[in-house]
């Protein structure tokens, strides 16, 4: 089966209701992506599914089965909890600099805040 591009580049009009459903669909992937993501441990492996399964829909046209995208997320949960670590760890000493700005704690906190 040929791509989703690839049917828009042969010429293939879609009709509105075609681009409303694929943007009704592709919400409810990030509305997903947000809510997986909520512990924070999760949300390498949410990003990750989630991108997996809309690559599989820009190349096949279909979502893949939920029985596959949940073994998906089961499989990248492990290996993404030092990502997200890290990823929390870089927030946080980005927050800490913040404050650290706003306070005048730093010399020339004001002009490097609004830079920041």
């Amino acid at each position: 089966m040929a791509s989703r591009a690839e049917a828009a580049d042969a010429g293939g009009r879609r009709d509105w209701r075609d681009v409303v459903r694929d943007a009704a669909d592709l919400a409810l992937v990030g509305i997903l992506l947000a809510l997986a993501a909520i512990p924070l441990v999760t949300a390498a492996a949410a990003a990750g599914t989630a991108s997996a399964a809309v690559h599989d829909w820009t190349r096949t046209g279909s979502w893949p089965p939920a029985r596959a995208t949940l073994r998906r997320f089961r499989r990248s949960v492990l290996p993404g909890v030092p990502v997200s670590l890290l990823a929390l760890a870089v927030a946080g000493l980005l927050a800490a600099d913040l404050v650290a700005l706003a306070t005048g704690r730093v010399p020339g906190g004001p002009p490097a805040l609004l830079v920041t």
